[in-house]
């Protein structure tokens, strides 16, 4: 991210620097703060110094604790290493108001040789990182500008942005020779060659020749913007065409099927004035430039003029309001940022920065106001407000989306694409049995063996789920208060609560609870055996730990060496796995006694969560990696001895596993994720076999049905949502259908014409 301003703070000072950004960010000022709670690593320190060098300026935000961090020092070195201007405030003794000030100050005296000393050393880095290709050394008017830096010699320039300002210098030398070497030889084969054709008599037939040859090469009825289900049907065709890489051609599929398609769009016969979705989400109301009302494709009536007109604005508007008025959207034309604020009377606050692929178009929000649709080219982006993270992409429409507005009840996307095209998307693509942004899930437990799962939020209250009818027919009010996490007893009639001071038994038959304190444990984790009598937890530093539930005695304890412990699980005979802080996988028996270290850590970060199906042989635990990668680990008792796989995902923003749970036959895994990601595995695949993403907030919660077929997943901003375990994991044949199907809808919606 060029040309921002880097705030370097302690933790501990996290409520005055994030005031200081909000006040930098209403003055459209750029601010880059690392919010992950990162140790100091080398990924870690990679990252941060490249900010550092694409930044204009760093603002030392000095307190005792910045000066006691190890981190905000090596934050300041990097920032000297390459000649940064810094501007330091104290945030102890100053006000938010009079530090931003001060930062305002410095950010308008930035001078466009420092503009050029950010971009040009920012530009060196990376050409360094990139083995120092020629490709990406600079030419044209940054160059001079980095040259007129050089000779000042202010600000200094660090060897390696010297080296890159040189090299840049001799490409353009030699392309100019080149350039003009070229030009006298093409000027003298020319005139060679036309004398010669002259005097055979052949010149007439040489230039036809070579129109022939240089005619401009056109793409001639080529669609704009990629099309989807022309993907589909290449990589339909890829499946059965029985090459060895059938397995590559699977995973490719999937994540094509995966994708939300319309399921909705017809043509007019007239251009597309304007929309609005019908309370029903079947059919959009539709108004034509000559003043007709269209509810699906019958035309009902005619709009009076000034109702027209208000739609048309509505339409194009590059602003738009949520329907209780407190958030405003506003796109720039061509930048790709949609500027979410909230408004309070006349006064609007900066909220949030939305970036969507290509420029932003239309935007509107979902009539709870929780979400934000984009139009970017043929395509719509749902985000969530509240997160910032992308919650959908919608794709497969004709023509670029010009309008855009929601169903009543919130399910449903429709768009006008091109100038005559309806289309609508269902976004979501499992089945929401909870959604309630007042409650934040942080547990999912069971299945009992009645089929039922108790989805627990932070408030304590419970809701009993039914799988097999999508349904909560029960919900329960318990006395906790803070939940950390839950599990239930095999028989259903004990529901364990953790919280931050302590555990929470409530008995699901007859209503009654008991609290078993935890004295200098702070649970992080938690798992009831099968039958209901004891509750292991993991609590660092102090260890694991096994109480009595019925009279709340401490069993038994025991601690990892070296490291803390930060998740627990059970299987069905003897024994207790858990995971550490640093990615290692450990087993004892139910006395806590007999322990052995089954895998050795390799992200070498918390092993967040941890699963084992039924029989204790299959175990599946997962947390972060380094540079944002997230691991998944397997463990597989083989013939007496433990081996282990690591799956490893492609980096993100910031993720981090906060569920994992493994199906009762041990051979499908779910992992959910920080960036409101869900997905799905065969044990010992390479690639993930299924993935949904229709969560704005943390996946806190992951479980099976009892029978296998159903993934049931909780987020921390209260979606309770319910998918096929198995949607993309079929054979090949399988995968080849379902794209067969797809196309023979797109082709008779009239998406599609291959």
């Amino acid at each position: 991210m060029l040309h921002t301003t880097f705030l370097s703070y302690s933790r501990r000072d996290l409520a005055a620097v994030d005031q200081i950004a909000e006040r930098l960010a209403g003055f459209r000022v750029p601010v880059w703060l690392d919010r992950r709670d990162l140790p100091v690593s080398l990924p870690w320190f990679d990252e941060v110094k490249a900010v550092i060098e694409a930044a204009d300026l760093v603002v030392v935000c000095d307190s005792p604790d910045w000066k006691d961090s190890t981190a905000c020092q090596l934050e300041l070195k990097a920032a000297q290493a390459v000649h940064k201007t810094i501007c330091t405030v104290d945030v102890r003794t100053s006000t938010p108001d009079a530090a931003t000030e001060m930062i305002m100050a410095m950010v308008r005296g930035t001078s466009p040789r420092r503009w050029a000393h950010t971009e040009v050393t920012a530009r060196a880095a990376i050409w360094a990182r990139a083995g120092r290709t020629t490709g990406s050394l600079i030419g044209g008017r940054l160059l001079r500008q980095a040259i007129d830096v050089l000779r000042a010699g202010d600000p200094p320039l660090s060897p390696a942005t010297h080296q890159y300002i040189v090299r840049s210098i001799r490409r353009r030398r030699y392309r100019r020779w080149t350039a003009v070497i070229a030009g006298l030889l093409t000027v003298a084969t020319t005139v060679v060659f036309c004398l010669g054709a002259v005097l055979l008599g052949l010149l007439p037939d040489e230039l036809e020749r070579r129109d022939a040859l240089v005619e401009p090469l056109t793409v001639r009825d080529q669609p704009a913007f990629p099309d989807p289900y022309a993907e589909i049907a290449a990589a339909r065709a890829r499946v059965l065409d029985g090459t060895g890489q059938a397995w590559l051609n699977r995973t490719d599929l999937a994540r094509k099927l995966a994708a939300p398609l319309p399921d909705v769009s017809y043509p007019l016969a007239s251009r597309i004035a304007g929309f609005a979705g019908s309370p029903r989400g079947a059919r959009a109301t539709v108004a034509d430039d000559r003043g007709r009302l269209f509810t699906g494709t019958d035309a009902t009536g005619t709009v009076a003029a000034a109702a027209l007109r208000d739609i048309i604005r509505a339409a194009h508007n590059a602003r738009t309001t949520s329907r209780d008025g407190r958030r405003v959207a506003v796109t720039a034309a061509g930048d790709g940022i949609v500027r979410v604020f909230t408004r309070s009377g006349a006064r609007l606050t900066f909220l949030r920065a939305v970036t969507v692929p290509g420029a932003a178009g239309p935007t509107s929000f979902s009539p709870d106001g929780r979400f934000l649709a984009v139009a970017a080219g043929p395509g719509v982006t749902v985000v969530d407000i509240r997160t910032g993270l992308t919650v959908a992409d919608l794709r497969g429409s004709v023509g670029v989306a010009r309008a855009l507005t929601w169903s009543a009840d919130g399910g449903r996307v429709w768009a006008v694409a091109g100038a005559d095209r309806v289309t609508s998307w269902p976004w979501r693509s499992g089945r929401v049995i909870v959604d309630d942004p007042a409650r934040g899930f942080v547990a999912l437990a069971g299945p009992a063996d009645d089929g039922l799962l108790a989805a627990v939020d932070r408030g304590g209250r419970v809701s009993l789920v039914n799988p097999a009818r999508a349904a909560v027919p029960r919900t329960i009010a318990t006395g906790a208060r803070e939940v950390t996490d839950a599990d239930l007893s095999r028989d259903g009639r004990t529901l364990v609560l953790a919280t931050t001071r302590g555990l929470v038994v409530h008995a699901t038959d007859r209503g009654t609870e008991r609290t078993i304190p935890t004295s200098g444990c702070t649970v992080v984790d938690l798992a009831v055996d099968e039958s209901g009598e004891r509750a292991y937890v993991a609590c660092p530093p102090a260890g694991v730990r096994v109480y009595a539930l019925a009279d709340g005695r401490l069993l038994s304890s025991a601690d990892i060496p070296v490291v803390d412990e930060s998740s627990v699980t059970l299987h069905a005979k003897d024994a207790v796995f858990v995971g550490d802080s640093i990615g290692e996988l450990h087993r004892y028996d139910r006395q806590l006694g007999h322990h052995r270290r089954l895998v050795d850590g390799t992200c070498m970060l918390p092993a967040r969560r941890v699963d084992t199906d039924r029989a204790g042989t299959t175990v599946v635990f997962a947390g972060d990696g380094p540079s944002h990668h997230t691991c998944m680990y397997q463990a597989q008792l083989v013939h007496g001895r433990w081996q282990r796989n690591l799956h490893q995902l492609p980096p993100g923003p910031g993720k981090k596993a906060h569920a994992v749970a493994l199906a009762p036959d041990g051979a499908t895994a779910v992992i959910g994720l920080s960036d409101g990601t869900v997905y799905l595995w065969r044990i010992d695949s390479l690639d993930p076999i299924g993935t949904h993403h229709d969560f704005g907030g943390e996946v806190r919660g992951a479980a099976f049905s009892r029978d296998g077929g159903t993934v049931l997943v909780a987020s921390e901003d209260g979606l309770l949502e319910q998918f096929p375990a198995c949607t993309q994991c079929g054979s090949a044949d399988e995968l080849a259908r379902q794209a067969s199907d797809i196309l023979n809808r797109a082709t008779a919606m009239g998406l599609y014409a291959g």
